[in-house]
C-alpha cells in the first residue's frame, strides 16, 4: 500500500508538461512546410493548402503554447512521461491533417482512387499517422502507388522522424537546459555517445543522416529507381515499414532485397555502436557489445529456422525471401518481399516471437529490445542458481522465517535493477498484447483468431508485417484498438501508464514550485 500511497500523492507541473508538448508541435509544422517542396517539384499544387495550413496550425499552437507555458525547471520525470505520451498522440494527430485533407481534396475533385478513398476517412489517416509517427507500417492503404508524391513522401517521412524520436529531434535543436535527459528518458532512450543530452542527439542525428544517404545511395546503385530508393531507404533506416509500391516489395529484384536486408540490419543496431564503429573504424566492436552478439546470432539462428521449417513441411525454400522475412520480424521493419500467408502457421508464430523481441536497445527498432529479452535470460540464470546445492540452505531457512512476502523487496544492485526492470516490461508487454488481442477479438469477431494476434503483435512491437486482418474495412473500434497498440508500443508502456493515472492526482500550475 505504500508504493500506491507514493503514486497518488505525486504532483503533475501543468506548466511544464504544456509548454514541452508545445516545443514537440513544432516537428510536424516544420515537416509540413518542408514537404510543401514536394508539392512543387511534382507539381501536385492541390496539396499546398492541406500542408500549408497544418504547418500554420501547428506552428501557432506550438509557438503559443511554448512561449505561454514553457518552463523546464519544473519538470519532474514523472512530466516528462506524460509529456512524451501527449506529445505523441497529439503530433500524430497533426499528422493526419495532410493526409485526410488532400484525400478529401481528391476525393471531391473527382480524383476517387482507393488509396484517395481511404484517406478521406479521418480514421484512417489517423491510423496511418500514427502507424507513420511510431514507425510501424501497418497500413489502411490497398494502393499507395496511386497515392500522390507528397503523401507517399509523407508517409515516409513520419516514418523517418518517428524512428529517431520526435524528442531527440528537439532536444538536438533548443537550447540546452538540465531537464532534458528526463524528456530523453521518457521517450525510451538512455545511451550517451556525448558530453551532454544535447551532443548525443546531434551525434545520433548525423549518424542517422548518414546512414540514411548510404541507404538512398546503396538502393538506387543495385536498380531501385531514385523516387523509390529514397522513399524505401528512409523507411528502412527507421525500421518502418511504409512502402509505395502495392505489393509492397515482391516486385523487386533479389539484389534490391539483399541490399534491403542490410539496411533493416543497419536501423536494427544501437547508435551507441554505430557512433563507436565509426569513430574507431572497427568493426568487431560490434560483436563485442553482449546484446549485439545475441541480436546477430538470432539473426542467423532463426533464418536458418524459417529455411528448415519450410523444408520440413515440403514448401517452397524461398531462400532470401525467408531470411529476409525473419530480419523483418526480429528487426520490426515490417517490410515484407513476399506473400506473408505462403508461410505456414508455425513459422508465423516464430515471426509472432520475433516481433515480440525488437532489435537492440538504442536503435530504431520496436519490441521489448535484445537488451531486455538477454536480461531475461539471465534473471532465469539466477533464479536456477538460487536452488542449487550452494544456496539450499539459506533458501529454505528464508522460507521458514517467511512464508508469504507483505511487502515489495526491490533490487539493491545495479545488475538486478536491471533483471528486475526486463522482467516487468515483459509483463506489461504481453499484458498490453493479450488486452489488445481481446478487443480485436470481440470488434472483429469475423477474422481468426491467429490472424488478429498477428496484427496485434505487430501494431505492438511496432513492426507493420500483417497477415490481411489489418485493411481499411476493419470495423473503427478495431482501428482504434490497433492505434493505442501501435502508440503504447512506440512510448514502450510506462508513460502510457503514467498518463492514466495522472487523471486523478493534482495538478500544479503556473505558480507551482519544485
Amino acid at each position: 500500500m505504500r508504493s500506491i500511497h507514493v503514486i497518488t500523492r505525486q504532483k503533475i507541473h501543468f506548466k511544464a508538461i504544456v509548454g514541452n508538448i508545445g516545443l514537440l508541435i513544432h516537428v510536424p509544422a516544420f515537416m509540413s512546410l518542408f514537404s510543401i517542396g514536394i508539392c512543387i517539384i511534382f507539381h501536385e499544387t492541390f496539396a499546398i493548402f492541406p500542408f500549408l495550413m497544418t504547418a500554420i496550425i501547428s506552428g501557432l499552437i506550438g509557438q503559443s503554447l511554448y512561449h505561454r507555458y514553457f518552463h523546464p525547471d519544473i519538470c519532474s520525470l514523472w512530466d516528462a512521461m506524460i509529456t512524451a505520451a501527449l506529445g505523441w498522440f497529439i503530433c500524430s494527430l497533426i499528422g493526419a491533417m495532410p493526409l485526410y485533407l488532400t484525400g478529401l481534396e481528391r476525393v471531391v475533385h473527382g480524383m476517387d482512387t482507393s488509396a484517395s478513398l481511404a484517406m478521406s476517412s479521418f480514421t484512417n489517416a489517423l491510423f496511418e499517422s500514427f502507424s507513420g509517427f511510431t514507425s510501424t507500417g501497418l497500413t489502411m492503404i490497398q494502393e499507395p502507388s496511386k497515392l500522390p508524391h507528397v503523401l507517399q513522401w509523407w508517409r515516409s517521412l513520419m516514418q523517418w522522424v518517428g524512428g529517431i524520436g520526435l524528442i531527440v529531434f528537439i532536444i538536438s535543436v533548443i537550447e540546452p537546459n538540465k531537464e532534458e535527459y528526463k524528456l530523453y528518458y521518457a521517450e525510451a532512450r538512455t545511451e550517451k555517445i556525448g558530453k551532454s543530452v544535447k551532443n548525443t542527439a546531434r551525434n545520433i542525428w548525423s549518424i542517422y543522416v548518414l546512414y540514411t544517404s548510404f541507404s538512398i545511395l546503396l538502393l538506387f546503385l543495385v536498380g531501385m529507381p531514385l523516387w523509390d530508393a529514397i522513399n524505401h531507404a528512409l523507411c528502412g533506416i527507421a525500421t518502418g515499414g511504409f512502402t509505395i509500391t502495392d505489393h509492397n516489395l515482391q516486385e523487386y529484384s533479389s539484389l534490391i532485397k539483399i541490399a534491403i536486408i542490410l539496411v533493416m540490419i543497419l536501423g536494427t543496431i544501437s547508435f551507441s555502436v554505430h557512433f563507436q564503429i565509426i569513430r574507431r573504424g572497427k568493426i568487431s566492436l560490434l560483436w563485442r557489445s553482449p546484446q549485439h552478439r545475441w541480436l546477430l546470432s538470432l539473426f542467423f539462428l532463426g533464418s536458418i529456422a524459417v529455411l528448415f521449417l519450410r523444408f520440413f513441411l515440403k514448401h517452397e525454400w524461398a531462400f532470401i525471401d525467408s531470411f529476409f522475412l525473419w530480419i523483418s520480424a526480429l528487426g520490426t521493419c515490417g517490410f515484407a518481399s513476399t506473400n506473408i500467408n505462403t508461410f505456414s502457421p508455425m513459422i508465423l508464430l516464430l515471426f509472432i516471437a520475433g516481433m515480440i523481441i525488437g532489435g537492440a536497445s538504442g536503435s530504431t527498432a520496436g519490441g521489448i529490445k535484445m537488451r531486455r529479452f538477454r536480461n531475461l535470460f539471465l534473471a532465469i540464470s539466477v533464479r536456477l542458481k538460487s536452488i542449487t546445492k550452494e544456496k539450499e540452505k539459506k533458501l529454505l531457512k528464508g522460507h521458514e522465517e517467511e512464508e508469504e512476502h507483505t511487502d515489495l523487496a526491490l533490487p539493491k544492485t545495479e545488475k538486478t535493477t536491471r533483471l528486475y526492470a526486463a522482467g516487468i516490461l515483459f509483463v506489461l508487454w504481453i499484458f498490453s498484447l493479450t488486452v489488445g488481442w481481446f478487443f480485436l477479438l470481440f470488434s472483429a469477431s469475423e477474422c481468426t483468431a491467429f490472424d488478429a494476434l498477428f496484427d496485434a503483435a505487430s501494431a505492438l512491437g511496432n513492426v507493420g508485417l500483417s497477415t490481411g486482418f489489418t485493411e481499411h474495412n476493419l470495423p473503427v473500434s478495431s482501428k482504434w484498438t490497433l492505434i493505442i497498440l501501435m502508440w503504447i508500443g512506440r512510448l514502450e508502456i510506462v508513460p502510457f501508464i503514467i498518463l492514466l493515472l495522472s487523471f486523478r492526482l493534482p495538478f500544479i500550475h503556473k505558480d507551482a514550485k519544485k
